[in-house]
């Protein structure tokens, strides 16, 4: 009688165990998306794109039609996202328009005394702060994917720049463009990604 009880317990154990042992690496195979969606049927369903600027100052618009140019080349990081692409937001009819935020980002550094108040804002340089010296910061990119059809923005990512350990003391222009230059390309980069992720 103990025989076949003990069998289908342990029949059971090692089904048990198999189960396990297929299920796990299955599990740990699901990424999470590095950006937010909000509306993922919305999102799955984008064919084509553009890029709108128009709420951008000058010199960010100029830095993005750069990346554009460069990245949208064969073989280059926009070539990569799956979604058609046009340059012209005004007379597109794409599915979805990306807009862009580059916010300055004050960055505390040990032994670099508490962030400062105020780290400028719209590309102006951030105030001076309590000894003279000028606060570290970092521009950031904020992506935003919002459809045409009414759904609001549907996806969101963050980027810093791809060295942030490169970010600069003071307003130096150049380091500001190569900053958002990077940070442009780390937010487009998890769109790539999250849009391969979630395909159906």
């Amino acid at each position: 009688m103990r025989r076949p009880v003990m069998r289908r317990i342990l029949f059971r154990l090692s089904t048990l165990g198999v189960i396990i042992a297929v299920a796990l690496p299955l599990l740990a195979k699901q990424k999470k998306p590095g950006g937010e969606i909000s509306d993922k049927a919305a999102f799955q369903n984008i064919r084509s794109y553009c890029i709108d600027s128009s709420g951008l100052e000058d010199y960010e618009s100029y830095d993005l039609k750069g990346f554009i140019d460069k990245q949208g080349q064969p073989g280059k990081l926009l070539s990569k996202i799956p979604w058609k692409f046009d340059m012209d937001c005004d007379n597109s009819d794409s599915d979805a328009i990306v807009k862009l935020e580059f916010p300055r980002v004050s960055v505390n550094r040990l032994g670099a005394g508490p962030p400062p108040a105020n780290p400028g804002t719209n590309g102006q340089p951030p105030q001076v702060a309590v000894g003279g010296q000028e606060p570290l910061y970092h521009t950031s990119a904020v992506l935003r994917v919002v459809s045409r059809r009414g759904n609001g923005t549907i996806y969101r990512c963050e980027a810093d720049p791809l060295s942030p350990e490169g970010s600069d003391s003071g307003p130096a222009a150049a380091a500001d463009a190569v900053q958002r230059y990077n940070a442009m390309y780390g937010a487009f980069w998890t769109l790539a990604k999250d849009i391969k992720l979630v395909a159906p």
